[in-house]
């Protein structure tokens, strides 16, 4: 069972276009957050680029799914989000 599951979050893809102004600037504020994750979670090989893809893509669904008025901070929502896309890629593909 796929954490997205667990969770019961669906990991849906969200593309630029559907991120607002404001969220766009967040997203282009934010995505060193992704090179972050990317690092800690590679381990060599040739994804790197993939996980990045991924983490991007987990960094837009943060912008779209987090709420200013919860307690949790966007930057906790960001990686959670990223390290899950990255955590379900590698678990995609056949190391």
């Amino acid at each position: 069972m796929s954490n997205a599951m667990l969770f019961d979050l669906p990991i849906e893809k969200v593309s630029l276009s559907q991120l607002t102004g404001e969220e766009l600037e967040v997203f282009h504020r934010c995505k060193n957050l992704v090179y972050e994750v990317a690092d800690q979670c590679h381990h060599g090989g040739f994804w790197y680029d993939e996980l990045v893809d991924e983490g991007m893509g987990g960094l837009r669904a943060a912008i779209k799914k987090h709420h200013a008025n919860k307690a949790i901070d966007f930057d906790t929502t960001a990686r959670w989000w990223i390290k899950c896309r990255m955590v379900e890629f590698l678990g995609r593909i056949d190391c």
